[in-house]
């Protein structure tokens, strides 16, 4: 449990962190952490003679050099080095769904209609069609199958999603025949 005093160090530096860019005097910090004006006092000139916060001329407080050396010191590459260790699989997950993500955007809004048209000979303007259709449904479904995992559990997903494609994708493109194109073998 922190002590009211140290609590008190601590909203003061909230504050003028807070409102960045801004300047108080004593009496509105004051009010606005509903402390004494004394204690105000002893708190800023405390912080002040540290340099953690700067007293203008004009009699009003922002937050001070000392704040940034602090903050400064604590990114290094052992720091970070530190965190990237302790939440490795969590990086590793997010890296993951990132690169997933982008695969799947390319192979819909990219890759597949080249190679329908192209492979399969369809014509552009009906594979277009058809991309557009698969877009406005994937903004449905993909909601619908975020509420799903959170009923059903995510740990069945990976093997739900796999299985839905060689149902419902694989047999589509087995129904069109292929037609020989000489870039493609």
């Amino acid at each position: 449990m922190t002590s009211p005093p140290i609590a008190r160090v601590v909203a003061v530096l909230n504050f003028l962190g807070g409102h960045a860019g801004q300047s108080f005097t004593l009496t509105e910090i004051a009010k606005s952490l509903h402390i004494s004006g004394a204690t105000c006092h002893s708190l800023l000139g405390a912080l002040s003679d540290a340099g953690y916060v700067y007293r203008t001329a004009a009699k009003c407080y922002v937050i001070g050099p000392a704040i940034s050396r602090l903050a400064q010191t604590q990114l290094t590459l052992d720091s970070l080095m530190q965190v990237v260790r302790e939440h490795r699989r969590s990086i590793l997950v997010s890296m993951g769904l990132a690169c997933g993500a982008t695969v799947s955007f390319y192979v819909v809004l990219v890759n597949m209609p080249t190679f329908a048209h192209k492979n399969l000979g369809l014509p552009l303007d009906q594979v277009l069609m058809v991309q557009m259709f698969a877009v406005a449904l994937m903004t449905v479904v993909i909601p619908l199958s975020g509420l799903l995992s959170d009923r059903l559990g995510r740990r069945m997903q990976p093997v739900n999603f796999p299985a839905s494609i060689a149902r419902f994708a694989i047999p589509q493109v087995a129904k069109h025949p292929r037609r020989r194109n000489r870039n493609f073998r």
